[in-house]
């Protein structure tokens, strides 16, 4: 894992450093994190948890992707989201929106983490690959999960450190959303249900690429 120009050491080695063996780290798709990204954030919104989610989207272009998702979820006024990109959006939104700039470590890394009244949860990775020389597919990110409270409190701490008073208003936010809802370990059943929605989404994506097969070889028959 390399380090910005800047010489900041990147977020995640600074989490996983923090959190040692309570997280293992894997390499996924770009894909595969979005996924997991939008199965956390579905959560928040199929249990109707009032709650806070922070997330990274490394670029405006990247955000730009994900935002009707986060207004739609913060339509709900119980609920509220942070989001930190490289660089500015000039589209208004009611999502707090704050930049980093793009020599931040931020600006490589993409990441999810929900703060509620049933459970915490965070979804960390840094891009291993040059996000601009690949296409979304072979996007590749250094990635940790995790639902054990003690390891999302060390990564709001890692991130407020990171943010520092570079960023203003990061660390007020920050600390609002853990004030209003502490690090909690999850109330019974919403890892399973979690953990259901993951596997569902799988199984959507293996039954897409069945189509798409059937479909070649039917055209292959054709020839």
């Amino acid at each position: 894992m390399d380090e910005q120009g800047s010489g900041t050491q990147p977020v995640l080695r600074s989490f996983i450093e923090a959190v040692g063996d309570r997280v293992t780290p894997t390499t996924v798709s770009k894909p595969t994190l979005t996924e997991l990204c939008h199965a956390l954030e579905d959560l928040v919104v199929t249990e109707d948890l009032a709650g806070t989610v922070i997330a990274g989207f490394q670029h405006a272009r990247f955000w730009a992707t994900e935002r009707d998702r986060y207004e739609a979820m913060t339509a709900d006024p119980r609920r509220r989201a942070v989001v930190f990109t490289a660089d500015e959006d000039e589209v208004a939104t009611s999502v707090s929106h704050l930049v980093v700039g793009a020599d931040h470590p931020l600006a490589r890394e993409w990441f999810v983490l929900a703060l509620n009244e049933a459970f915490s949860a965070v979804l960390f990775g840094r891009e291993l690959t040059r996000s601009g020389e690949a296409l979304d597919g072979q996007r590749l990110f250094l990635a940790a999960w995790s639902f054990d409270p003690l390891v999302v409190d060390d990564l709001l701490a890692v991130l407020s450190s990171a943010l520092g008073a570079e960023v203003p208003g990061a660390r007020s936010l920050l600390a609002a959303a853990r004030g209003a809802h502490p690090p909690r370990h999850a109330a019974p059943g919403v890892s399973q249900r979690f953990t259901h929605a993951v596997v569902e989404r799988l199984e959507d994506t293996i039954q897409r690429v069945q189509a798409v097969e059937a479909e070649l070889r039917e055209l292959q028959e054709l020839r």
